[in-house]
């Protein structure tokens, strides 16, 4: 027995449908639990191991049969995915070329609400930021006044209504914020001009007692002036000696830093000589270098062309002389084609 049941004329759609497969499932169990053998011998043994193959074999048929049908069905599958692709990415593409119009409304229609709005709430912050006008000057709060009174709300389309509104409600706020801060102003002013005299008559008092104050230190002065002048001619005698001892020592200071100084020069003078000849020397050798190499690539290339005139001469048996013709026109690149390789 070759299998457990006929496999070979099997409907591969009849078997995998919902409780298709079942049925034969059920035969092949049935059929395989049905042969017994004796494990005990070497006959038995073989039965069993045939019939666990017979088992593998089915699976194998079954297996294979179902991966038959959904390769097919995946390719059909794969059509009818790009289609339905090339339908999808076709119809979007309509699909935005009949809205284009209502798009680009919409995207207009958008920009001018913006823009309406934006001018609304720049109308809108000139109210908001007069709360600050302890911050700000008059001159910037009228014109921020002149602003909002030069707006034409017919303007504003639909968002008249609003629009006004938002322009009388700054104008009241930026109104009351040029009201105090003119008040405050005033009252700065005020203030400083009290705080002027005050600090006019303090300045007169002061003077007043700074003038009996120097009366009586004159008098003070007058006493203590011999004491002082005493004091301040011993004192003028040592300061000329200290004077005289700096005068010296500053001389000796500059003497010996104005030696300093011309060794420093000298020994700059001598290295930047030292430089300039080092230079000159790397300059020489350099030129020096360019020459010989010029000469190398000369000797270098005359020798290649000798020989490819001599190879040219041998091989066309042409004249010395034509030959050499040729490579000249051949190194100066008037042959198509043709070049040399140094």
């Amino acid at each position: 027995m070759s299998e457990l049941m006929p496999l070979n004329n099997l409907n591969a759609l009849e078997v995998f449908q919902k409780d298709g497969l079942q049925p034969i499932l059920d035969r092949v169990a049935e059929e395989a639990r049905s042969q017994v053998a004796d494990v005990s011998t070497e006959k038995g043994r073989k039965e069993i191991a045939s019939n666990a193959f017979k088992v593998a074999k089915s699976k194998t048929y079954l297996d294979g049969l179902g991966k038959d049908l959904v390769s097919d069905w995946k390719n059909k599958s794969k059509v009818v995915d790009n289609e339905r692709k090339r339908s999808r990415e076709f119809l979007d593409d309509l699909k935005d070329e009949v809205r284009r119009p209502l798009t680009e409304w919409e995207q207009a229609e958008q920009e001018r609400i913006e823009k309406h709005t934006n001018l609304i709430e720049l109308l809108s912050s000139y109210g908001v930021e007069a709360s600050n006008w302890m911050d700000r000057t008059l001159e910037s709060l009228r014109a921020d006044m002149n602003a909002l009174k030069s707006e034409n709300v017919s303007l504003f389309e639909e968002f008249e209504d609003r629009a006004s509104e938002v322009i009388s409600a700054s104008i009241s706020k930026v109104a009351d914020a040029i009201d105090k801060k003119r008040t405050y102003e005033t009252e700065q002013a005020e203030l400083e001009k009290l705080r002027q005299e005050s600090a006019e008559r303090e300045a007169k008092e002061a003077a007043e007692r700074a003038e009996q104050a120097r009366k009586e230190r004159e008098e003070q002065i007058r006493r203590e002036a011999a004491e002082k002048e005493k004091r301040a001619a011993a004192e003028r005698e040592q300061a000329l000696e200290r004077e005289k001892q700096a005068a010296h020592d500053a001389k000796i200071r500059a003497e010996e830093q104005a030696a300093a100084a011309e060794k420093r020069a000298e020994e700059a003078g001598v290295l930047a000589r030292q430089k300039a000849e080092l230079e000159q020397e790397r300059l020489k050798q350099q030129e020096a270098d360019e020459i010989a190499k010029r000469e190398r690539n000369k000797q270098h290339k005359g020798k290649i062309h000798r020989e490819i005139a001599e190879a040219i001469e041998k091989t066309a048996n042409l004249s010395p002389a034509t030959s050499k013709k040729i490579v000249t026109a051949m190194a100066k690149g008037e042959i198509p084609h043709v070049g040399i390789k140094y």
